[in-house]
């Protein structure tokens, strides 16, 4: 899959949803001309899946168009808070979510392997999140059970319609990626009991994120070798778990945010050595990625055209 990056702010947000054909079609071809080749297309569905529905269409035309590509294609479920928030392991919202990726991989069903399904972006809420207070903690045995669930639940429905379909899982806590041995501590707790070579994690990493949050700055690190030696340490910690487990993983999300107030700060070569030094030390380990662009605060893009040189470290190496 090599390097990739997000087409985020697209599907996955309200009033975003029906962008025209043309202008998806013409991000796809910016991605791929800078030489991505992964895209990782978050949808936001709800709680059905509606074959005939605008959203449909337009996922199903960016799928197309990226698979003709020649890209490798995530394809998600993304801010599906009807079942985050109060997920509990019932009927209720297994049948629903069942459904959900059931009529997702039936309508997929025949297009190119290079198109992977996610069951489920950043598991939190209700499954466990360090982003709200109110929210339980992902460490609890109650969290790492019902995150193991859903995460069933979707690949089951997948597996329902086809058993070579390459499906990713995800921890809670956002996905993050310090979660991964905690949800799955070895290959045997994973969908499919270890036995499944069509099935993969993917991980999150926004951390430290009193450097990499939106109101964080650089100065959280010293030095070049600070913000290296943190990485590495967290990075280490990861590799852990995946030399021990030998399971396949993509890191779905990673960048630095920033709000309009502190634009220049991130136009530095602290922030491009953060893209190009996190990138390459997955590629190290022969790990997938795609970056988190949103055309915002986690910008790559904005308006057509690179930001800040990022994409071009995302894609250099040393």
């Amino acid at each position: 899959m090599g390097r990739g990056i997000n087409l985020g702010n697209t599907f996955d947000m309200t009033g975003m949803q029906n962008r025209s054909k043309s202008s998806i079609g013409r991000m796809i071809h910016l991605f791929w001309k800078k030489g991505f080749r992964n895209v990782r297309i978050p949808v936001t569905w709800g709680d059905s899946f509606n074959e005939s529905s605008l959203l449909t269409q337009g996922v199903t035309e960016a799928v197309k168009y990226a698979l003709d590509k020649g890209f490798y294609v995530v394809l998600n479920t993304h801010h599906e808070r009807w079942l985050k928030d109060a997920y509990n392991n019932t009927p209720y919202y297994n049948d629903r979510f069942a459904a959900l990726w059931r009529g997702i991989a039936t309508h997929f069903a025949n297009a190119s392997c290079r198109l992977v399904f996610e069951i489920l972006n950043e598991p939190d809420g209700a499954l466990g999140s360090f982003a709200s207070p109110d929210a339980p903690s992902p460490f609890n045995e109650t969290q790492i059970n019902l995150t193991r669930a859903v995460n069933l639940v979707g690949y089951e429905a997948v597996r329902s319609v086809s058993n070579t379909r390459i499906v990713f899982v995800a921890p809670n806590g956002q996905g993050s990626n310090a979660l991964i041995s905690t949800i799955y501590p070895n290959a045997s707790y994973l969908p499919g009991a270890g036995s499944d070579p069509y099935l993969g994690v993917t991980v999150h990493s926004y951390d430290p994120w009193d450097f990499c949050g939106q109101d964080s700055r650089n100065s959280h690190f010293k030095s070049l070798f600070a913000m290296k030696s943190s990485l590495t340490e967290r990075f280490n910690t990861f590799s852990d778990w995946y030399y021990a487990t030998g399971v396949p993983t993509h890191w779905g999300e990673y960048g630095l945010g920033r709000r309009p107030q502190n634009n220049s700060d991130r136009d530095t070569d602290m922030v491009r050595e953060y893209y190009k030094f996190v990138t390459n030390s997955l590629a190290l380990h022969g790990w997938a990625s795609s970056v988190w662009d949103d055309q915002g605060w986690f910008a790559i893009t904005n308006d057509y055209s690179y930001v800040y040189g990022l994409a071009d470290a995302v894609l250099s190496t040393y």
